[in-house]
């Protein structure tokens, strides 16, 4: 590994942006959870071949991040673009070398052309707004600096816990997965 990385600890709860590159899909939180989401861990069992591990991304793991013309872009609130180191093991999120910082406006620009495009696709389709007894109409569209408005989404995106199998994430989850991905 390069000395010049900056890790960024899959633990914390350092908020992280998964976008695509076409800005037609979005995810926001932990970078734990994005981590988890994204690559998790294959599980090991002695003396068995591994089973299928539920991957919602399992398709993105040689994409996530990688290269700048990837599917998914991973940014920290800061800009800094992110990239999955190790994804087939204990995953962690490193900058990219050499550094990538992309401004603030730029980026704030893209989420809001991803809640645009996923605002289109819940109009197309209001059935994807269904959360159990609620049926959502629109996609948020939080204001404010870039942490603030991570910050935001990442609370209408929770709760996503990809240890537990059954969970597939909420109806925005859902609805960026239909929008993009």
């Amino acid at each position: 590994m390069n000395n010049s990385e900056d890790l960024v600890d899959f633990d914390t709860d350092v908020l992280v942006l998964a976008i695509s590159s076409d800005d037609s899909m979005l995810h926001v939180g932990s970078a734990s959870g994005v981590l988890a989401h994204l690559a998790p861990p294959s599980p090991k069992r002695p003396g068995r071949p591994s089973p299928p591990h539920f991957a919602p991304h399992a398709v993105t793991r040689t994409a996530v991040g990688v290269t700048p013309g990837s599917c998914l872009q991973l940014f920290d609130v800061s800009g800094v673009r992110l990239t999955i180191r190790s994804p087939r093991k204990n995953s962690t999120l490193a900058a990219v070398h050499p550094p990538e910082v992309v401004p603030e406006r730029a980026l704030l620009a893209r989420i809001s052309a991803a809640l645009d495009h996923m605002q289109s696709v819940l109009d197309a389709n209001p059935a994807l707004g269904k959360d159990g007894q609620i049926q959502h109409d629109s996609v948020p569209r939080p204001e404010g600096s870039l942490i603030e408005v991570l910050t935001q989404l990442a609370v209408f995106f929770d709760p996503l816990d990809p240890k537990i199998q059954t969970n597939r994430g909420n109806w925005l989850h859902n609805l960026a997965h239909a929008a993009g991905f």
